[in-house]
């Protein structure tokens, strides 16, 4: 049962990580172990939520 427990949980934070860095790809984003440059803006967390997720103001502005 304690085993069923772990691969349940594996399986969700794999999910999230993949959901996060998905998004970040989406919108031609960069994963950062540091805060976005001046140029770019915050739009969520990456790689577990371990790293931010930049993306150009100019994109940002012409594809949503």
């Amino acid at each position: 049962m304690k085993i069923l427990y772990l691969l349940v949980l594996g399986l969700f934070l794999f999910l999230q990580a993949a959901s996060g860095l998905g998004r970040c790809n989406l919108l031609n984003g960069v994963c950062r172990h540091t805060l976005c440059h001046s140029l770019e803006k915050y739009v969520g967390r990456c790689h577990r939520g371990l790293r931010n997720c930049c993306v150009d103001d100019y994109v940002l502005k012409y594809k949503m």
